[in-house]
C-alpha cells in the first residue's frame, strides 16, 4: 500500500514538473498580483498554476486567499494545492487553517497535505489538532505520518 502511495506521489510531482516547464515562458511575465488574481479564476488549471507559483516564491501576500481556498473551495485539487502552498510559505498564521483542514476536510489527500504543512510550520498551536486527528483519522497514511511525527518528537 505504501508503494502505491509513493508511486502516486511520484507521478503527481512528475506531472507538475512537466506541466510547469511548458508554462514557464508564459508565466515568466506575470506579476505576483496577477498570480494572486488568478486564485479567483473559475479555471482550475489557472488556480493550481497560481498556487504553484505562489508556493515556489513564498508569496505571503497571497495568504488570505489561500486560507479562503483551503477552507471553502469545492475543488479537491485547488484545496490540495492551497494546503501545499501554505506549507511551503510556512507562516505561523497558516497553522489554524491547516489544523482545520486536517480535522475537517473530506479529502484524505488534502488532510495529508495539511499535515505536511503543519509539520513544516512546526507551530505549537497544532499539537491539539494532531492529537484529535490521531484519535479520529481513518486514513492509514495519515495515521502513519502522525505516528512518525510523534516518534520524532519523542526522540525515537
Amino acid at each position: 500500500m505504501k508503494k502505491i502511495m509513493l508511486l502516486t506521489v511520484c507521478i503527481i510531482f512528475s506531472f507538475v514538473i512537466i506541466s510547469d516547464g511548458g508554462m514557464a515562458q508564459d508565466n515568466a511575465k506575470k506579476s505576483a498580483k496577477e498570480y494572486i488574481a488568478d486564485l479567483s479564476s473559475s479555471d482550475e488549471v489557472s488556480v493550481v498554476a497560481a498556487e504553484e507559483w505562489i508556493a515556489d516564491n513564498k508569496e505571503k501576500s497571497a495568504l488570505p486567499k489561500l486560507h479562503e481556498l483551503l477552507r471553502s473551495d469545492n475543488r479537491v485539487k485547488v484545496r490540495l494545492y492551497a494546503a501545499i502552498a501554505l506549507g511551503e510559505i510556512a507562516d505561523e498564521q497558516s497553522a489554524e487553517s491547516l489544523n482545520n483542514a486536517l480535522l475537517n476536510d473530506p479529502s484524505a489527500d488534502v488532510r495529508y497535505s495539511a499535515l505536511l504543512g503543519i509539520a513544516r510550520i512546526g507551530s505549537k498551536s497544532s499539537y491539539d489538532a494532531i492529537q484529535k486527528a490521531r484519535e479520529s483519522e481513518q486514513d492509514p497514511f495519515i495515521k502513519d505520518l502522525i505516528k512518525k511525527m510523534e516518534d520524532k518528537f519523542k526522540g525515537k
